[in-house]
């Protein structure tokens, strides 16, 4: 099985449902804890244009169409994306695409935030630079993307059957992202004060 297929498979296998995104017996409470600390770390997205990234049941995609003047929001699982409408069939501002984050098109220059959450942990060493460069040229002159991952203290592969997930050392990613100008990173703070993991990181850069 590929890679591609073991994330699809697993994906498709799970509920629209909080629990599932962030795979958490908790999940309830660690999302009204974890959200409003990332909203804080994102630059002012408001009449802006912003790119949610594998935006599964809109967790996000709703914040973002509260004050943006357009989102796209990109999932590859048909399920996520339903559930996501479904939430935020109220925003006119927003485009659903059911797509995987490698086969998605879009013009050049068309956003100024691109938001990804655990995201390219489900891609290859060479995916993530493919990925890169395609956000490099989506991102507006000014534009800037974020993105969280869950990481560890040395890199290393999953070891559960037909689940696709690298976890890389944050130095990993600074290495494939080593000529973007740097804004701030850190970790999620209530994933070290709920579960003792210091290795919810975040990155914001520029676009180079």
């Amino acid at each position: 099985m590929s890679r591609r297929e073991a994330v699809s498979t697993y994906w498709a296998s799970k509920s629209s449902h909080i629990t599932s995104m962030l795979l958490k017996k908790n999940a309830a409470v660690i999302d009204a804890l974890e959200k409003p600390e990332i909203l804080q770390l994102l630059p002012s997205f408001e009449g802006k244009s912003v790119l949610d990234l594998g935006a599964g049941i809109g967790r996000f995609t709703t914040e973002f169409a509260k004050l943006a003047k357009k989102v796209a929001a990109v999932d590859l699982c048909p399920h996520f994306i339903e559930t996501n409408q479904e939430a935020n069939g109220s925003h006119k501002n927003i485009e659903w695409i059911c797509a995987d984050a490698l086969d998605v098109r879009f013009a050049p220059e068309q956003f100024d935030l691109v938001f990804t959450n655990c995201l390219l942990m489900y891609l290859t060493e060479k995916e993530v630079q493919v990925l890169a460069e395609n956000i490099r040229l989506w991102l507006k002159p000014k534009g800037v993307f974020f993105f969280i991952e869950s990481c560890a203290a040395v890199t290393h592969f999953s070891g559960t059957e037909n689940y696709y997930a690298h976890y890389r050392s944050p130095l990993d990613y600074e290495k494939n992202f080593n000529n973007w100008p740097l804004i701030k990173e850190g970790n999620i703070h209530v994933f070290e004060d709920l579960l003792a993991d210091p290795f919810k990181c975040f990155w914001l850069y520029a676009r180079p």
